[in-house]
Parts: structure tokens; sequence; C-alpha cells
């Protein structure tokens, strides 16, 4: 029996279902309220274009000012706002640009005071596990009195599902030996992975 809206059993009807992550730490930072319209209308039409594997979004600028309803001038301004606000990263792919979101969490210390920040490449994939381990390090105070300025957690997902982790630079900024082997031993533990 053909279900609704299909003859002979051949759908006529389609609907995108994809979605994507909105952290509410853009808004309460308050880097929301400083971006400019341009600037959220092509956050927002980059992380609809994201692939879930990858985490880039490759997509020409023509099809961005459509998608965005942006002019050229405001396209490009709007993409310069989000580089110079550490949200967007482009990347050369031959003749293609493929653009990359950076998502960013601030650490707030029990006096309320900031104590750092979490951040990483948005690959929607891989997202529940970032939440967890920026959850981890908070709730197990992992940081102590430490001051850090910038935790980076960078997973790329390959095209045969194989997780490449790359921590090494980013974890060289972070000077405290013994802070920088507990980050190591605690992300190793909840992915498996034995880091060097």
């Amino acid at each position: 029996m053909p279900t609704p809206g299909s003859t002979n059993g051949t759908a006529h009807w389609q609907a995108d279902t994809r979605w994507f992550h909105m952290l509410r730490a853009m808004v309460s930072s308050g880097d929301v309220a400083r971006f400019s319209l341009a600037a959220l209308r092509l956050y927002l039409v980059i992380k609809a274009a994201t692939n879930l594997s990858t985490g880039e979004a490759v997509i020409d600028q023509a099809t961005l000012r459509k998608d965005s309803g942006l002019s050229k001038s405001h396209l490009y301004r709007g993409l310069q706002e989000l580089r110079e606000a550490g949200y967007l990263e482009t990347l050369q792919r031959g003749r293609q640009t493929a653009y990359k979101i950076t998502e960013k969490i601030p650490l707030v210390g029990a006096n309320g005071a900031p104590a750092g920040q979490a951040s990483w490449a948005y690959v929607p994939g891989t997202m529940s596990l970032a939440m967890r381990e920026v959850s981890e390090v908070v709730k197990r105070e992992l940081l102590g009195d430490v001051p850090v300025v910038y935790i980076t957690l960078q997973v790329n997902i390959a095209q045969d599902q194989a997780s490449v982790i790359n921590m090494q630079e980013s974890l060289e900024r972070i000077s405290d030996p013994d802070l920088r082997a507990q980050i190591m031993r605690a992300f190793g533990r909840h992915t498996g992975t034995d880091l060097p």
C-alpha cells in the first residue's frame, strides 16, 4: 500500500530534519550581542552546512550570499568578524573554500571570576564527547588553582571513521607538567586512548 504523499511507493515529499548545536555560552558570554547581524547570519548558515563527520562546511561564496541574504561587502566583513572573534577558521581545499566553526565555553571559578576557556573545532559527531570532557574537568576541579587560558580539544574524524587525536600543540601551552599529565590521563580514560 503506498504511503501518504506517494505514488506507487515513491515519495513526493521531502523534509530536511537535520539540526545543529547552538551553545548557550555564546549568548551568556556576550558574544552574540557583540556580533553584527551579518556575522550571526553567516555563523548560522555555515553551521547548518557543516559536515557531521569532518566538521567542515564546504560552501562557495555565492551560496553563502544567497543563504544569508548578504551583499558581497557584508559577507566579507561578517567572515572577518567571526575569524577575529575566534569562531571561524577558513581553509583552502584546492579551488574550494572550507569553513570550520570553533566552539568556546568560558570556565568560571567558584568566586565567579573567569578561570579559562575550553575551545574545540565543531564536529557534530563529537559534540557529546566534548561536552562530557568539559563537564568532567569542571566536576573534578582538575584545574585546581592553576590559571589556564585555553584548553583545546581537537578531534578529527577521518574518512574511515578512525579517530585522529591531536592535542600536543595545545598541551604544550600548559606550563605545569602535572596539570598537563592530568588532562592527558583524563582524556585517555574517557576515549580509551593512550596519549604520550
